[in-house]
Order: structure tokens, then C-alpha cells, then sequence
């Protein structure tokens, strides 16, 4: 079920980031979506698993397909993003709240 949600939430928000959001919106800034949801995924799951990196691969190269820079910016970026919350999370803070 995880799997599912990590594979299927990611591709929806890409979609609405890509299509919709800036045909409805068209002068106002827009906030990456993806981002957005790894960090909250990433602060909701136990900072000793391995699945938001695996959410940071998948995201990273939905919005790499999406953008004009080189492949792999952006999965540089979210993977560097997943390993500084990572830890942060695990050093530094201690979070009492049901993960995934």
C-alpha cells in the first residue's frame, strides 16, 4: 500500500505542477509540489527507513522530465534535500507522531 501511495501521489502532483496549476494560474508563482510532499513524508516516516529516498528518486525524475536542465538536477536536489531532513530528524530532533 505504501508503494502504491508513494508511486501514485507523486505522479498526480506532478500532473496538477505541470498541467493544470499553470494554465490556471498562468503570473503567479507555483510551488513545487513534489518538494512539498517528500518533506512532509519525509518528516511523517521513521528517520531509520529507506523509503523517502526511494520518493526522492521517483519525484526527482518526474520533474526532471518536466524542465530543460540537465537529467538528474533535480534528483540531486531531492536527494540531497531527503539526505539533509533525514539528518536533521535523526540527530537532532525526535518526532512523537504515527509514521508510514
Amino acid at each position: 500500500m505504501k508503494t502504491i501511495f508513494f508511486i501514485f501521489v507523486p505522479f498526480f502532483l506532478f500532473l496538477l505542477q505541470v498541467s493544470f496549476l499553470p494554465a490556471a494560474f498562468p503570473f503567479s508563482p507555483l510551488p513545487n509540489l513534489l518538494m512539498i510532499f517528500l518533506i512532509v513524508c519525509l518528516i511523517l516516516e521513521d528517520p531509520n527507513h529507506d523509503g523517502g529516498f526511494y520518493l526522492a528518486l521517483f519525484s526527482g525524475a518526474l520533474s526532471d522530465l518536466a524542465h530543460y536542465q540537465f537529467f538528474g538536477f533535480y534528483i540531486i536536489i531531492f536527494f540531497s534535500v531527503a539526505y539533509i531532513v533525514k539528518f536533521i530528524l535523526k540527530n537532532y530532533v525526535q518526532i512523537s507522531l504515527p509514521g508510514f
